[in-house]
């Protein structure tokens, strides 16, 4: 499996038989919910069966999905993490991918989402000012150890963080 830098999910659907049978008949799609009917022409599939005898179809390469291993999935499934895409973006992948592609989690890891910060010393700091007690601290606030104070965070389970391109994604925990 290859994974790009492709920010439009697509995959590479083949004919299952085909391949057991030594013939690579596929094509890349893209990887939304148009893919079962863009496939349906391409393989001239009728009644659940294509023009080439086959009646099950499996990605065998997907680019444009991050982290996420989509590996060899039906198109449903590869239509289904696609559309999640469209909809959630890079928050939504990298909660899907931490979950090992369970969706109920993910959606509920969306909806704690705190935001992406250069530490957890800087998203502490940033919960302060947020809230307003970063004023009421006075001159006290610069002995506060924000990294201290994010960590304490993490390892109490009140946050839990993803580390992706320098930047930490902040969740509470559900």
């Amino acid at each position: 499996m290859s994974k790009t830098t492709t920010d439009t999910p697509r995959v590479w659907m083949a004919c299952l038989s085909c391949y057991n049978g030594g013939t690579m008949h596929g094509n890349w799609f893209g990887g939304d919910d148009t893919l079962e009917a863009e496939m349906a022409k391409l393989f001239e599939i009728k009644d659940g069966l294509a023009k080439c005898g086959g009646e099950e179809f499996v990605a065998h390469d997907f680019e444009g999905f991050g982290d996420y291993d989509l590996g060899e999935v039906s198109a449903t499934q590869a239509a289904k993490v696609g559309a999640w895409i469209e909809e959630h973006g890079e928050v939504g992948l990298l909660a899907l991918a931490n979950f090992h592609g369970n969706f109920d989690d993910a959606e509920a890891a969306i909806g704690e989402y705190c935001g992406a910060f250069d530490s957890l010393a800087a998203y502490a700091e940033d919960f302060y000012e947020q809230t307003g007690d970063l004023k009421s601290m006075g001159d006290l606030v610069r002995f506060v150890d924000w990294e201290a104070v994010g960590r304490e965070w993490e390892m109490g389970g009140d946050i839990w963080t993803i580390e992706k391109d320098g930047e930490v994604h902040i969740f509470g925990n559900v």
